[in-house]
């Protein structure tokens, strides 16, 4: 029931944001994303928290409260941060008053703290998925340094036994060091009765990080297509960003918002990067600079809130991302002449060269 349950909200939110898609204007926001917190247990070599200033800030529960007050219609929360969620102060009040109010959450974490006592306070939630990035324990801890594979396996065993309903994926951040073990994360997913797997792209803060790309896409292609019949087979769901066949419509700034620690709101969860005034993003070799502020759309304690969600900005955005909508993908190469050209002074210029909606990232 709560999987049906799930989708069915997924399903509606997702088809009233394609409906309004093509109108600058939409309805009151469905999903928020929420900066949790920027502590963390681990110290993973793709993480862009090097490249920031970190807070010892976290996200309330009376933040939390506040958030749905100003948008009543909300129904599903994504839980997602610079740290790790389950290290967050406030996580089991959060989940609690959210799912008394009828929210379905999506909580991101890396797994280590999903321990029996842990799980046993989760309430039933939408979606738990957990970040492992490598199916052998010792070239995990080279990745995730200071994390323990085998101990995430049996937390992960253990979540599944006491909540067998629970909906669990793995994530996977493709890379160089791990794009031959597809189908190792497979049998992996299969032995903690994961319920689906994710392969996704790095997103790059730093030139030295221009490495860890996977490949060559014909080869990545290759290797996905068999470990998707592994896992069809297995019957796990596969998703791969790299072969996704068309580049994704971004819905976000139709259907839902992204809230900062220090309550900023965004339109989408792939801007939020830095706490610098600006973020750079590399795509082999070429590098784009966004200005923070040209993304940040108001903020939750802001008198004029109510107004901010089809006000001017927002309308801006979308009109933006509506008129650079591409329907065909394009090669890195096109897409870095592309960025060259881009003055990312302009607000709301990077939509155009947006890597995630051109699966190259996330």
């Amino acid at each position: 029931m709560l999987k049906l349950k799930m989708y069915y909200r997924w399903v509606t939110n997702y088809l009233l944001a394609r409906i309004s898609h093509f109108s600058t204007y939409a309805l009151s926001p469905r999903i928020l994303s929420i900066e949790t917190t920027e502590r963390c247990n681990l110290d993973c070599i793709m993480c862009p928290r090097k490249q920031t200033s970190l807070s010892k800030r976290e996200f309330t529960l009376e933040q939390f409260k506040h958030v749905l007050s100003l948008f009543p219609r909300v129904n599903t929360v994504i839980l997602l941060g610079r740290g790790e969620t389950f290290m967050m102060r406030d996580i089991f009040p959060i989940l609690d008053f959210g799912s008394r109010k009828g929210i379905q959450f999506t909580i991101i974490t890396n797994g280590t703290m999903l321990t029996a006592e842990t799980v046993k306070k989760i309430p039933d939630v939408g979606k738990i998925v957990i970040s492992i990035d490598h199916p052998h324990p010792d070239r995990y801890r080279e990745i995730r340094r200071g994390g323990d594979l085998n101990g995430i396996v049996t937390n992960l065993s253990l979540l599944k036994k006491l909540k067998p309903s629970q909906w669990v994926c793995i994530q996977v951040v493709l890379m160089n060091n791990n794009i031959d073990y597809l189908e190792d994360f497979i049998r992996l997913a299969k032995s903690v009765s994961a319920n689906g797997i994710k392969f996704i792209l790095p997103v790059v803060f730093d030139s030295k990080m221009n490495g860890i790309y996977p490949g060559s896409s014909d080869q990545v292609s290759l290797k996905l297509d068999r470990a998707r019949a592994y896992a069809k087979k297995e019957r796990i769901r596969f998703i791969a960003v790299p072969q996704m066949k068309k580049p994704r419509i971004c819905v976000e700034p139709w259907i839902g918002l992204r809230i900062s620690l220090a309550g900023d709101i965004y339109p989408c969860c792939y801007i939020n990067n830095s706490s610098e005034a600006f973020w750079c993003e590399w795509l082999k070799n070429v590098s784009l600079s966004v200005p923070q502020a040209n993304y940040i759309m108001g903020n939750i304690y802001d008198k004029s809130v109510s107004g901010i969600w089809n006000g001017e900005e927002f309308r801006c955005l979308r009109r933006k991302i509506i008129r650079t909508n591409r329907k065909t993908l394009i090669t890195s190469e096109d897409l870095n002449a592309l960025r060259v050209g881009i003055d990312g002074s302009k607000r709301f210029s990077y939509c155009a060269v947006c890597l995630y909606r051109l699966n190259k990232a996330c």
